[in-house]
């Protein structure tokens, strides 16, 4: 009995060993497959992940680049408004005697706002529908308050010296939030402006000279922290990203090591696949990923919102989807292969077991204790299959502790997210991956749960071995015993924590965008063309005049509230744009709002998908009001027409030389007298044109005319006693003042202001011919008289010498 005992449990041992090890092999190969299955199902996310990184690159670029053109534009716009302000009410305002006044305003007779005082009052208006702070500041301002403060004005007011057509930019905190500071020259850009600095501030200046700088404010974000990343973006996520995935990929094709975490800095080794669906899957997935990376340096290296940029941007959501889906077929198809691995792991197990059970059996016959034997047997059995089967090869972390909380078991999963391996942490508390961020209050809550039978669920943030810290999903379930005595506790622990980071991730994405919306007073819009579905932001609900909290609607209601007198032209562009005979959509037009309102808006979209046929399927974009601006244009553009037609309800001809002695403006009382009309005269040698002969037809040399000598030497000129030449080649009498323009020393040209004389010279001719001929009678009078007095006087004589008395009487003066 003893011999047949010692062989029966000699062979159980060597059936036991023999099971041991092909059960630790198997178990490892499992392992292997699991582990491996858990990174290329990472791919997918990966492939998600690398296009939300770039996207979200690309989108803090486009952000910047938005504000910074918005900039541009508005910095040009008040250029010209200036200098055509200055070159128009100024001349008005001097031709009047107007007073130019800091504070118009606040004057109770009639005044001109300077043109730094009236850019200022229309940035005030402009700010107050817009957010965008305007200022124009100066080293030595004409206007006291409007010094250099902060030693960002300065910085910018030296570097604004050096490049006067260049913008300064910088970033500040404040209250929180951060800030974007944009300056520009305001630069000297008339002949008007220049003289009143020249003779305010008693210094020389010339044209182009920085006068002060512009100096634009805007909120970029409420929190400086992440405005300053939005600003500064980095591609180190992607690139991190893009590695994992590209070293995993190589590993499964040739074999290698491969990352077994985010940050590569855990490997294993894979022999390479050899399955022939696994390798036409990589190759395929090769091609989506070369295609990825180049459509990423093309958006990278493109203008933002250009064709390139916009077609890049398409393809890199496009070839990552088509990367996830096919990384999600690998996954499928090395699942299959491992069950078939599985299948050979249960066999073998199933089989080696079947030959315990028959030696077991065997044994009963021959020893006494062969029932108890048998039953430990079956008990190991069944729990090795339960751990095999349901622990060793789950992607969750499972931890069994005792009903006093000390560690039992862990499975692999768990060494590989938290760090510690089994002999570290069995006999151990979970205590010791706590990261003290939950209040004792929560786990007393856990505690009373699992204790009362029940299971708890929550997340909670742990801490690894190495210290990092890690978001779990944990779920908590107790043990019974056949009594219903609790006697252990099972856990099961996930790593959440980029799921975590790429929701949050997300909603921050979010809230930025509704911040930058809302900074720029924009209404969004998300229209499904087809079914006319509309979702819009509350600002847009606002300028519509739509009923608090309505943000969804269908296109009917939006054709509705465009002007009539729009409607056809706008659905034409949005119609050319959708069918792509246009690159952009963005137009301008009324809508009468649910009040009766006119408001004008400008619309700018772009589509986000589009079928086959190349047709918009979907489109995004936003809605600005711009009543305001339409307003301040009119405004601008009535002020003009009046500056126009003071300059031609004068009488007298005027007109502009430039250094060359070209003419720069021609008014309609100058075109009128001369027979030409103003475009005829303008560009042209005013000399050689009508000022080139004189009355005998002589020609008149250039370089003797007081006109052009007045910018030649920079002396007014009056002169009474020249012609001017009509186009029909008469000629007339005029008197003219020739005024040089001046700035800063340099000589620009000259006005030259005329006047027809003719009739006065006529009216004087006449004059003096009737003062001759009145002379000319006055001289024979006299003679006359004289005569008669003198042969008076010899009558006299003569009746004295006859003794006779004098027939006359003569008064003697």
């Amino acid at each position: 009995m003893k011999n047949k005992g010692f062989l029966a449990f000699s062979l159980i041992i060597v059936s036991v060993i023999a099971s041991g090890w092909l059960m630790i092999h198997s178990l490892n190969k499992a392992e292997d497959d699991a582990e491996l299955i858990n990174s290329l199902g990472r791919q997918r996310m990966l492939s998600q992940g690398m296009a939300k990184s770039i996207l979200g690159y690309a989108l803090a670029k486009s952000s910047y680049q938005s504000i910074h053109v918005r900039i541009d534009t508005l910095n040009a716009y008040l250029t010209k408004m200036r200098k055509v302000y200055t070159e128009t009410m100024l001349t008005a305002a001097e031709k009047n005697e107007i007073t130019l006044s800091r504070h118009p305003k606040l004057d109770d007779y009639t005044s001109f706002p300077y043109p730094a005082t009236f850019t200022r009052m229309v940035n005030e208006e402009y700010q107050s529908f817009t957010g965008l702070s305007v200022d124009i500041i100066a080293e030595n301002p004409i206007n006291p308050d409007k010094k250099l403060n902060t030693p960002l004005d300065w910085e910018a007011n030296k570097f604004l010296k050096n490049n006067p057509g260049k913008t300064f930019t910088a970033s500040i905190e404040k209250s929180g939030g951060l800030d974007l500071l944009f300056y520009t020259g305001d630069i000297a850009t008339s002949e008007q402006c220049l003289l009143c600095h020249i003779t305010l501030q008693d210094r020389e200046l010339h044209l182009g000279d920085l006068l002060g700088v512009r100096k634009y404010v805007v909120n970029f974000s409420d929190n400086f922290l992440l405005g300053k990343q939005e600003l500064e973006p980095s591609l180190e996520e992607y690139e991190s990203l893009l590695s994992v995935f590209k070293k995993t990929l190589a590993a499964v094709k040739e074999g290698g090591a491969y990352p077994t975490d985010l940050k590569g800095n855990k490997n294993k080794t894979v022999a390479p696949i050899s399955d022939h669906e696994v390798q036409k899957k990589i190759l395929e997935i090769e091609h989506f990923l070369k295609g990825f990376v180049r459509s990423t340096e093309e958006l990278i290296s493109a203008d933002v919102n250009s064709k390139k940029y916009r077609n890049s941007r398409r393809l890199i959501l496009s070839l990552s989807n088509q990367m996830r889906n096919s990384s999600d077929d690998l996954v499928t198809i090395y699942t299959n292969i491992a069950q078939r691995n599985q299948q050979q792991i249960y066999g073998s197990v199933i089989i080696m077991g079947l030959i315990i059970i028959l030696i077991v059996f065997i044994t009963a016959f021959s020893l006494k204790n062969s029932a108890l034997l048998e039953k430990k047997v079956q008990e190991r059995t069944k729990e090795l299959r339960k751990l095999v089967q349901s622990v060793e090869q789950s992607p969750i972390c499972v931890v069994i502790t005792d009903i006093l909380g000390t560690i039992e078991y862990v499975n692999p999963t768990f060494t590989s997210v938290t760090g510690y391996n089994k002999d570290e942490i069995l006999g151990e508390n979970p205590r010791i991956f706590q990261s003290g961020k939950t209040s004792d209050a929560s786990y007393e809550d856990v505690w009373n749960t699992i204790m009362s039978g029940g299971t708890w669920q929550g997340e909670v943030q742990s801490c690894r071995k190495n210290g990092e810290l890690f978001w779990a999903s944990i779920s908590i379930a107790p043990v019974s015993d056949e009594s219903g005595a609790i006697t252990h506790f099972v856990s099961m622990i996930e790593d959440v924590t980029e799921l975590k980071r790429s929701t949050e991730a997300i909603k921050e994405r979010e809230e930025r965008l509704n911040q930058a919306l809302k900074g720029g007073d924009l209404g969004f819009w998300d229209v499904d063309v087809q079914s006319g579905n509309t979702v819009v932001n509350q600002r847009y609900a606002d300028i519509f005049g739509f009923p608090l909290g309505v943000l969804e609607m269908d296109r009917s209601q939006w054709i509705k509230c465009v002007h009539p007198e729009d409607r056809d032209r706008v659905l034409e562009r949005g119609e050319e744009y959708r069918f792509g005979k246009i690159a952009d959509y963005e137009v301008e037009y009324r809508i009468v709002s649910s009040q009766g309102e006119i408001i004008w808006v400008v619309s700018k979209g772009t589509a986000v998908t589009r079928g086959d046929d190349g047709v918009a399927l979907r489109m995004v974009g936003t809605v600005q009001d711009i009543t305001q601006r339409r307003i301040m244009e009119a405004a601008l553009t009535e002020s003009l027409e009046r500056s126009r037609l003071i300059l031609e309800s004068v009488g007298d001809g005027i007109f502009g030389l430039d250094i060359e002695g070209n003419t720069t403006f021609v008014n309609g009382a100058a075109a009128a007298m001369l027979g030409y009309s103003e475009k005829e005269l303008t560009g042209v040698s005013m000399h050689h044109k009508v000022h080139h002969s004189h009355p005998d037809g002589t020609p008149y040399p250039s370089d003797e005319c007081h006109m052009r000598a007045a910018f030649m030497d920079g002396k007014t000129r009056q002169i009474n006693d020249e012609i001017l030449w009509r186009k029909d080649g008469t000629n007339f009498q005029i008197e003219y003042s020739a005024v040089p323009i001046l700035k800063d020393g340099t000589l620009l040209g000259a006005v030259v202001i005329f006047r027809d004389i003719t009739s006065r010279l006529q009216a004087e001719h006449d004059l003096r011919d009737k003062l001759d001929e009145l002379e000319k009678f006055n001289s024979v009078a006299v003679g006359r008289e004289l005569r008669m007095i003198a042969l008076k006087k010899e009558v006299n004589a003569l009746k004295i010498q006859q003794g006779e008395k004098a027939s006359y009487e003569i008064a003697e003066d």
